[in-house]
């Protein structure tokens, strides 16, 4: 993905990818900072994304959550070489 800085005047415009284009977008304002923008589906309308789309945990969810973090399960063959792997990149 290429990325682009531009500085905008009084109306800011933003140029997107070749792929926005006849499309239907969202944008949204998530801090002061930054916006996303998403491609919508042709034929719908706002779109509901999955993180967005958040309910709070059950009792029983609430209970194993705290259960992972008192009782954590040993780590993987997997994870032990993420972690040699991460550690020889950034020390």
């Amino acid at each position: 993905m290429q990325t682009i800085t531009q500085t905008t005047g009084s109306q800011p415009t933003v140029r997107l990818p070749a792929g926005f284009s006849n499309a239907t977008v969202q944008v949204e304002q998530v801090s002061d900072t930054a916006v996303v923008v998403r491609k919508v589906p042709a034929g719908e309308g706002a779109v509901i994304f999955s993180e967005e789309d958040q309910r709070p945990l059950t009792a029983e969810e609430y209970d194993r959550f705290l259960d992972a973090l008192d009782n954590p399960p040993q780590p993987t063959e997997a994870l032990k070489r993420a972690v040699e792997l991460y550690r020889k990149r950034h020390g």
